[in-house]
């Protein structure tokens, strides 16, 4: 049987049938899309955009999603740039670099090698979140050019925790807050927080580790994207311990593990209206019915050209939560010095 594939969440198929004719062909002729997956970051230096293509051919399609070829663009064949307007006006633009040199785990498609297209800007003159953010594909074979535009999401503002807090206190019989002021051009945050901890067997202190155990607290919509809504999440700071007591393994006579309390990194996620789109149209259906729209906001292809902003505060983990950890029942027998 033959597959036309497309690298996005949903797939998608027409069946046609004749009334004369037992053998079915579920292929239309080959015809050149391309599907491209980008999210801008303001706070970013090196932006990368994802351009692929669907792919046609005889037999197995998750075969055909191993061969690079059947996925990505030659060098030449297509010339894929950015511009920035504001007000109107083309103030900057980049032409992306092809880049094989960042590998992907392995999976459906292609691995560990992988095609993706960068652009890099000043450090000291990054994306502008007052512009307007133009993408332009073109293949330089059949002449169709792909379009996509987005805005920027606007930076963040987290009140909780403070600017002032110097370090993180997490007792059990207390809650952890993070709450926030949703950005222009943002509609979904997803919030984090990220426990770092440090370890290495008893009397081997050359073998210390740094890890971690990310605990996620949920997304939150805001009403809109002109910003200014206050928002917040909440978790039970003794879910924080089961969490830890769940990820990390107890420390054994067979297993003498000495830990340590390093910080507390509280993220929150910002995505722009066209991916909080794409999100909730992908995401995993609850239902028997599988089938689902298309989402794209690509002229002339396929896929998401987006927007969003991440919030990192990292806190030092404070002196009591350190002994609460080593003291409490749900973490003493993970050993945190």
């Amino acid at each position: 049987m033959r597959f036309k594939s497309i690298l996005l969440s949903a797939f998608a198929g027409i069946l046609l049938f004749s009334a004369c004719e037992n053998e079915v062909d579920i292929n239309a002729d080959w015809k050149d899309v391309p599907v491209v997956f980008g999210l801008l970051d303001a706070d970013s230096t090196e932006q990368f955009i994802r351009i692929s293509r669907v792919f046609l051919g005889e037999g197995d399609a998750l075969a055909f999603a191993q061969i690079q070829d059947s996925l990505y663009y030659k060098d030449g064949d297509i010339v894929a740039k950015v511009s920035e307007f504001i007000n109107g006006n083309e103030t900057r633009n980049w032409i992306l670099d092809r880049r094989t040199d960042i590998t992907k785990d392995t999976g459906i498609f292609a691995s560990p090698g992988q095609v993706l297209y960068s652009f890099e800007v000043p450090s000291n003159n990054k994306l502008k979140t007052n512009a307007e953010y133009f993408l332009s594909v073109v293949n330089n074979k059949s002449g169709n050019e792909l379009k996509g535009k987005t805005k920027l999401v606007r930076k963040v503002n987290v009140a909780t925790p403070s600017q002032f807090s110097q370090t993180a206190n997490i007792f059990p019989q207390q809650k952890t807050f993070v709450k926030w002021t949703s950005s222009e051009n943002g509609r979904l945050y997803e919030v984090f927080l990220k426990f770092i901890y440090r370890e290495y067997p008893e009397g081997l202190p050359q073998d210390v580790t740094r890890k971690e155990v990310s605990i996620n607290l949920g997304r939150l919509t805001a009403t809109n994207d002109a910003g200014g809504e206050e928002l917040q999440r909440e978790i039970d700071n003794k879910v924080i311990y089961q969490t830890l007591a769940s990820f990390i393994s107890a420390a054994t006579p067979e297993n003498p593990m000495l830990r340590f309390a390093d910080s507390l990194y509280f993220v929150v996620n910002a995505a722009d209206e066209d991916l909080f789109t794409y999100l909730n149209v992908n995401q995993p259906s609850n239902t028997i019915a599988q089938e689902r729209p298309q989402f794209t906001n690509i002229e002339n292809g396929l896929g998401l050209f987006a927007s969003r902003n991440t919030y990192i505060r990292r806190l030092p983990i404070g002196p009591l939560t350190s002994d609460s950890l080593r003291n409490n029942a749900i973490t003493e027998a993970l050993n945190f010095q």
